[in-house]
């Protein structure tokens, strides 16, 4: 699964499983993690343009 599609709610034909999966890593703020890494960077993060560049 590809974490862009992770980050967004499970399709509505996902089985309980996945949507249980689901639930549980946004209760624990990990989907929160993922999309802040999809987010674009800008020029205020400072730190991932210096370790990157």
């Amino acid at each position: 699964m590809y974490l862009d599609r992770l980050a967004q709610r499970p399709r509505p034909e996902a089985n309980d499983a996945a949507e249980a999966a689901w639930t549980l890593l946004n209760e624990s703020n990990a989907l929160d993690d993922a999309r802040a890494m999809l987010a674009p960077l800008s020029e205020d993060d400072w730190l991932v343009m210096a370790i990157t560049h």
